[in-house]
């Protein structure tokens, strides 16, 4: 609407005089487009801002969603028991090793004895039963082959002569290595250091200078990171048939694997892919198998906290355990070796 305002101002040289019109639209639509300004720099940011939160809340749906799959993938996954009692997960996703050991999951087949040709009469007269506690009278007779884990018979001062026992056998680092027990490998690292011997020794000629009567072999931790189970096995039944050869009499005790330490990643189920190795070695061999992992397995699969020194190492807790079970499950007279090559060869 358009106002005019007209005054008059009288007569002026005979003519009318009026002010100027005065168009009162401009401040009005001035002021509407000062409004819409403001309306527009307060709603369009918080409409933008409420876009944001909902594709926020959306991917957080979707990645919930994402994850509640895979954890039904995970609980759905079997597990199964092993031939010698432990864990075995079938799955290859369930076995995972870190990748700081070197632990690969693609090498981890697992033995069977369908893939070793093994009898199950066979590999149960293998395994050392429990018997009455043999005392140390009995564990006075053995020498024990061992690596990092179980060096602390001798450092920790376990055995009955304390530190100066000869019983204890292992690197001069106090590590053995499966792989590097032949006579022809000569890698100091791996040479056996015996008290009151001169000089280091390979495994096979430490055998055929001492002719222990029992031989426990704990080794075997030591080699797993860089080994498949099958890759194990050669190795171990090497060990075996060189300490056979050098010395027929001396009877042989397999240890198996204990599981390590959280940190290290390596647990009872992954032992067990080495400790059937084991097995399965000795079974072959026709001498002794001595199952122990299980009992130093917390229920999270790894090695128990008050049985672990540090860098899976056993604990005095823990060798103690170690020696009870050793006692518990020993050789005797009357111990069932049916088919086993061994008692055939006087051992």
């Amino acid at each position: 609407m358009r106002l005019n305002i007209q005054k008059s101002n009288g007569s002026k040289n005979g003519r009318n005089v009026s002010t100027p019109t005065f168009d009162v639209r401009l401040p009005v639509i001035t002021a509407a487009i000062i409004i819409l300004i403001i309306l527009l720099l307060i709603f369009v940011p918080r409409a933008c801002s409420s876009d944001d939160n909902d594709d926020t809340k959306q991917n957080t749906i979707t990645t919930e969603s994402n994850n509640d799959k895979n954890s039904d993938k995970a609980d759905s996954t079997p597990t199964s028991t092993s031939s010698s009692g432990g864990i075995d997960n079938d799955s290859e996703s369930n076995n995972t090793h870190p990748t700081d050991n070197n632990f690969d999951t693609g090498k981890n087949t697992h033995l069977t004895p369908a893939t070793t040709n093994l009898s199950p009469a066979l590999i149960d007269a293998a395994i050392l039963r429990k018997t009455q506690d043999l005392g140390t009278d009995y564990t006075s007779r053995i020498v024990f082959l061992c690596d990092s884990v179980t060096y602390g018979l001798k450092s920790l001062s376990m055995l009955v002569e304390g530190r100066d026992t000869v019983r204890v056998w292992s690197g001069p680092a106090g590590s053995y290595y499966i792989c590097k027990a032949s006579e022809s490998d000569t890698d100091t690292e791996n040479l056996l250091y015996i008290p009151g011997v001169e000089q280091l020794l390979t495994l096979p000629e430490a055998v055929a200078r001492t002719k222990p009567e029992i031989i426990l072999i704990t080794a075997g931790a030591d080699s797993v990171s860089s080994l498949s189970p099958s890759e194990f096995k050669e190795c171990y039944a090497s060990i075996i048939d060189s300490i056979k050869t050098k010395s027929p009499g001396t009877k042989i005790i397999c240890m198996s694997i204990l599981p390590g330490s959280k940190s290290s990643g390596f647990s009872i189920g992954d032992a067990e892919y080495y400790n059937d190795a084991i097995l399965y070695a000795a079974a072959e061999a026709g001498v002794h198998y001595l199952d122990v992992a299980s009992a130093f397995a917390a229920s999270n699969g790894y090695l128990r906290d008050d049985y672990d020194a540090g860098s899976s190492r056993l604990s005095t807790t823990g060798l103690k355990t170690l020696l009870d079970l050793i006692r518990t499950h020993g050789l005797t007279d009357s111990t069932d070796t049916t088919g086993i090559t061994d008692t055939q060869n006087g051992g």
